[in-house]
């Protein structure tokens, strides 16, 4: 592999990873705006949601950790299992 390859492979998955978390903190900050900044108050502490910053790839996340799932099957169902287990699946 030559070094350039190596760069646009690194470079485009740093751009996604990017545009992933872009989403998230906008989806986050929108949560905010109904359920107040406090993630104590908020009715879940694991709030799921989906992320599709990148056509055709869907990603569950949380909007009150870090949690990013993978895995296969429903990127809904994995993001619903983790906000009902209170962060304790990994969906």
């Amino acid at each position: 592999m030559t070094e350039w390859v190596s760069f646009k492979r690194g470079s485009s998955g740093v751009n996604v990873a990017r545009r992933f978390w872009a989403q998230r903190e906008y989806l986050r900050r929108a949560y905010e705006s109904v359920y107040g900044s406090d993630p104590e108050a908020w009715p879940t502490r694991h709030p799921g949601v989906v992320l599709n910053a990148v056509p055709h790839i869907d990603h569950p996340a949380c909007l009150g950790c870090q949690w990013f799932g993978g895995g296969s099957g429903s990127a809904l169902l994995r993001a619903r299992a983790h906000e009902t287990s209170e962060g304790g699946s990994d969906g």
